[in-house]
């Protein structure tokens, strides 16, 4: 995975996609791998790219065979190339699915949705209740691109202060914000 992260920042993303995909190969249920790959592929706007991987990632990481199918299946009938919103609008539907069934789904998961349907204030939100609870995703606020559209964001500022005082802070992700409610929220 390091590899592929040295060759995404030097901006050789075909070359990250052969590290990620032979680092999958030998570990296919690595989550974190796979979302890996479907961002760099969201950074090059290649939804398509992006879906196939999310196919493979359902199907890889999955416990119900069945349910993984269904998913993949709901993928291809909405998702319209020319039209990306659908691949966020699938997203979003996928996610309550899931957290519908009891599933934990990542406030950073809903938050990137969010940003990718245009709701900056609804990704501002779920990442301020990630912060709340802590949700190790939110390393991705320091440097992944998708981010880049709330970066002058006062709010989005303070959260990113918020997650490298939590980080590097006594006690790490354990310890309490001062005032022990997280980052405000924008309204």
């Amino acid at each position: 995975m390091d590899a592929a992260r040295r060759y995404s920042e030097a901006g050789l993303h075909d070359s990250a996609v052969v590290a990620l995909r032979s680092f999958l190969d030998e570990n296919p249920g690595m989550v974190s791998a796979w979302k890996a790959l479907e961002d760099l592929h969201l950074r090059q706007g290649d939804y398509a790219g992006a879906v196939a991987v999310r196919q493979d990632r359902i199907l890889a990481t999955s416990d119900d065979e069945a349910a993984a199918q269904a998913a993949v299946r709901e993928l291809r009938r909405r998702f319209d190339e020319a039209s990306p919103v659908t691949y966020w609008e699938w997203r979003r539907a996928y996610n309550a699915r899931r957290q519908a069934r009891g599933e934990r789904v990542s406030e950073v998961e809903f938050a990137e949705t969010a940003l990718g349907l245009g709701d900056a204030d609804g990704a501002l939100e779920h990442l301020g209740d990630a912060v709340d609870r802590r949700d190790p995703a939110l390393i991705t606020v320091w440097n992944n691109p998708m981010w880049d559209p709330l970066r002058q964001e006062p709010a989005f500022r303070e959260i990113v202060e918020t997650v490298r005082d939590l980080w590097r802070g006594p006690g790490g992700w354990g310890r309490r914000r001062p005032g022990g409610e997280g980052v405000r929220r924008p309204r």
